[in-house]
C-alpha cells in the first residue's frame, strides 16, 4: 500500500487483571486519594469562579470563568509544591490530568442534559472515597507497556495477567486502572486497523433475533437449527435471580452494621466495611457471569451468521413495568446488542436494529394483525399458521432487516448499517 493511502482504523478496549505487590497497592491507594483531591478542588474552583462571574455581572463588570486549560496550568504550578514533605509531582502528570479530564467531561455532559431538557440536569458532584475507584491516563505518553508490565510514574512497573495478547500493529491510546472487589483491573484503549468493508448480504443469510426473559434469544432459524447453532448457550440462567437470596442476606448484614456503627460518632466500623465489600463482590460475580454469557453467545452468533437483526428496544420505558423490571435488568439486552454490533463490525458483517412496533402482533406469514397479551405465548392466525410467539417475532424482525439491508445493497455499501 502506498505511503499516501488512507488506512481506516477502529478503537477497541482490552481489559486485564493487575497483579501489584504490597508497595504498589499502597501507591495505587495514594494515587486514588490524590486524584480525588484534584477533582474535588478543581470542582470547587469552578463553582467559585461561576459565583464570582455572577457577582461581577451584577456589578456590571466582566469576569472570565475557569476552563479545563486554565486548571491544567494551575496544576503545573501545584506539582512544584509539597505536602507533608512529599512533592506533589511524585505521581505522573498524565494521571493527574486524567482527573481534570473527568471533571471537564462531567461538565460537558451537564451542559448537554440542560440543553436537551429531556432528563435531569445532574450537576457534577464532589466525590467521596467510596465513589472514586479509578485512575485515568488519557494519553499513551503517560505510560509504557513492555511485555506483561505497564510502567506508570509513581506506581512502578505493574504486572499484568495477560490472558490474551494485544492485537498486532496496535497503537496505544490511553488506559484506565480500576479498583474492584478482587483487586485492580487495567483497561487498555488501542487503535487497530479496521475490518474490510461489509459484504452484500443475501436475504436468506439474515437472522432475526428476538430477545426475551424466559428464553434469552429466539432466532428466525427455527428451534432445531437454533439449538444446533447455539449449543449450550441456548438459554440464559438469570444470574441475579440465582444469587438473589444470598444478596438479600448480605445486604441485611450491612444494614445491621450501619445501625451498630451509628453509635460510634459517625465512624464506620471494620465489620461494616467488610460486609459492604462482600455485597460488592457478589454484585461483581453476577455481572461477570452475565458478561461471560453475553460474550460467548454474541461470538457464536457473529461467527455463524452473515447478518444479525434485533429490535430497537426502549429498555428505559420497559423497566417501568414493576413486575418485570428486575428480570429485564438482569437479562442485559442492550449490553448484548452492543457486543454483537462491535463484533460484527470487526468481522466485516452486519448488525442492524429495526422498529420493534408490532413484531409480536403481526403474522409473519400473511401480515395480518393478531392481538395477543403478554401471557399468550403461541401465535395462531386465521391463515393457519401456528408458531411460538417469539419465533413469529424473530421472523418479522428478519423481514424488516432484509428491507434495511436491501437499501444498503442498492447503494453498493456506501451507507452503513
Amino acid at each position: 500500500m502506498g505511503g499516501g493511502a488512507y488506512i481506516r482504523s477502529m478503537h477497541r478496549t482490552y481489559q486485564y487483571r493487575l497483579l501489584p505487590n504490597k508497595e504498589q497497592r499502597e501507591a495505587l491507594g495514594r494515587a486514588l486519594a490524590q486524584t480525588r483531591y484534584i477533582y474535588n478542588s478543581a470542582l470547587d474552583d469552578r463553582i467559585q469562579s461561576y459565583n464570582n462571574k455572577k457577582s461581577a455581572s451584577y456589578l456590571g463588570l466582566t469576569y472570565k470563568t475557569l476552563t479545563k486549560f486554565d486548571q491544567m496550568k494551575a496544576l503545573t504550578q501545584w506539582r512544584k509544591e509539597s505536602f507533608n514533605g512529599v512533592k506533589n509531582d511524585w505521581l505522573g502528570a498524565w494521571v493527574q490530568h486524567g482527573a481534570l479530564d473527568r471533571l471537564d467531561k462531567a461538565y460537558q455532559a451537564f451542559y448537554r442534559r440542560v440543553k436537551s431538557g429531556g432528563e435531569k440536569a445532574g450537576f457534577p458532584r464532589f466525590k467521596g472515597k467510596r465513589f472514586w475507584k479509578s485512575l485515568d491516563v488519557p494519553h499513551h505518553i503517560g505510560y509504557q507497556v513492555v511485555g506483561n508490565r505497564v510502567n506508570i510514574k509513581g506506581l512502578g512497573k505493574l504486572k499484568i495477567k495477560m490472558h490474551r495478547p494485544l492485537p498486532e500493529g496496535h497503537k496505544q491510546c490511553g488506559l484506565t486502572l480500576t479498583q474492584d472487589g478482587k483487586g485492580w483491573l487495567v483497561s487498555m484503549r488501542v487503535e487497530i486497523e479496521a475490518a474490510p468493508d461489509k459484504k452484500l448480504v443475501m436475504p436468506e443469510n439474515v437472522v432475526g433475533v428476538d430477545m426475551g426473559i424466559k428464553r434469552f434469544v429466539t432466532t428466525s432459524l427455527g428451534e432445531e437449527k437454533e439449538k444446533a447453532v447455539l449449543g449450550a448457550y441456548y438459554d440464559y440462567e438469570r444470574e441475579y435471580r440465582k444469587e438473589e437470596r444470598q444478596l438479600r442476606l448480605k445486604q441485611r448484614a450491612v444494614e445491621r452494621s450501619k445501625k451498630a456503627s451509628s453509635t460510634l460518632d459517625g465512624c464506620e466500623g471494620k465489620n461494616l466495611a467488610k460486609r459492604r465489600k462482600a455485597v460488592q463482590r457478589l454484585h461483581e460475580k453476577i455481572a461477570r457471569r452475565r458478561k461471560d454469557f453475553h460474550h460467548k453467545l454474541s461470538t457464536i452468533l457473529v461467527d455463524k451468521c452473515d447478518a444479525l437483526a434485533f429490535e430497537d428496544l426502549r429498555v428505559k420505558n420497559m423497566v417501568r413495568n414493576t413486575r418485570l423490571s428486575k428480570s429485564i435488568h438482569d437479562a442485559g439486552w442492550s449490553a448484548f446488542v452492543n457486543m454483537c454490533d462491535y463484533k460484527a463490525d470487526g468481522a466485516g458483517k452486519h448488525c442492524v436494529t429495526v422498529d420493534a412496533k408490532g413484531t409480536s402482533q403481526v403474522c409473519s406469514a400473511c401480515g395480518a394483525i393478531v392481538r395477543k397479551d403478554l401471557s399468550e405465548r403461541t401465535h395462531k392466525c386465521d391463515c393457519g399458521v401456528i408458531l411460538d410467539r417469539d419465533h413469529n417475532a424473530a421472523i418479522n424482525i428478519k423481514k424488516r432487516a432484509v428491507d434495511v439491508l436491501a437499501r444498503y445493497n442498492s447503494s453498493d455499501g456506501k451507507s452503513g448499517s
